[in-house]
């Protein structure tokens, strides 16, 4: 036979529940912030590297073309 639970078994089951999806809450956003860490460092890398454009307007000389490779 189900006994009820007591307001005090209420209260603390209420609390436990709260205290898991807080927990879980947590471990998604550590996991999205380490995502987005990454992938801002990746963003900064690719902007702070150095680009080199073969083509400036006009005609590209083979020997020119060499000193850029």
């Amino acid at each position: 036979m189900y006994s009820p639970l007591s307001p005090i078994e209420q209260a603390l089951s209420q609390l436990i529940k709260g205290c898991k999806i807080a927990i879980l809450s947590a471990i998604l956003l550590a996991g999205e912030n380490e995502r987005l860490y990454i992938e801002n460092h990746r963003q900064k890398r690719k902007r702070a590297n150095k680009r080199t454009y073969i083509a400036r307007g006009g005609v590209l000389l083979g020997a020119e073309g060499a000193f850029y490779i």
